[in-house]
């Protein structure tokens, strides 16, 4: 798995410890992990590496604390780089 991958994964895993989808069993993780893996099988052609991570990471912003949302971005931006914190940025639903 390349580099890119398992930043975004690491920090997804983070983002989205001991959250879980509305069933209440199945870890949050797993959602982030499928959307990825969805592009990746359904539109190849725009599964490039950022595109991929920032997929894992679509939720992340929105799904932390408030108070978290400065920290997470900054290792979003830092792990992943500037086109994924903005991918990222812009998958976001605002908070309002």
């Amino acid at each position: 798995m390349p580099q890119l991958l398992i930043n975004a994964v690491s920090i997804a895993k983070i983002a989205h410890k001991n959250q879980f989808r509305n069933n209440g069993s199945e870890p949050y993780i797993n959602h982030c992990l499928r959307t990825s893996q969805l592009i990746e099988d359904k539109f190849p052609i725009y599964a490039t590496e950022e595109v991929l991570a920032s997929a894992i990471l679509h939720d992340s912003l929105e799904d932390c604390e408030e108070s978290l949302m400065p920290k997470v971005y900054e290792s979003i931006y830092k792990g992943c780089g500037e086109t994924v914190a903005a991918y990222v940025d812009l998958l976001s639903k605002p908070r309002d």
